[in-house]
């Protein structure tokens, strides 16, 4: 899950997540990501509250840096980055619709 939630931790930064939030925050909001995209969302909010981070303050560090995958302008989807559009929208689907539910333990 180390490598995957670094890649989130990088592509934090193409969001205003490190001037809101206090860098713990921003690292377990990465490691949830990491593991709710690996299927395993409710393992990572036990973590967190086990260590002690608040599921509300993570629910919205979440959202914050699931920004970094809101979709791409027009014109992105040719040459080389056309992946990146459908990995975008791939993201944006899971965070966008399934942030509340693995948060609430629903899932």
């Amino acid at each position: 899950d180390l490598h995957p939630a670094w890649a989130i931790l990088n592509d934090s930064y193409r969001t205003d997540a490190a001037l809101i939030y206090p860098p713990f925050l921003i690292a377990a909001a990465a490691l949830f990501m990491a593991r709710a995209a690996a299927g395993r969302g409710a393992e990572a909010v036990a973590f967190a509250r086990a260590v002690g981070v608040d599921v509300t303050d993570l629910a919205e560090a979440v959202a914050k840096v699931a920004e970094a995958y809101r979709p791409l302008p027009a014109g992105y989807a040719s040459g080389a980055l056309g992946g990146l559009e459908a990995l975008n929208a791939k993201l944006q689907a899971h965070y966008g619709h399934n942030l509340k539910k693995t948060l609430s333990g629903r899932a």
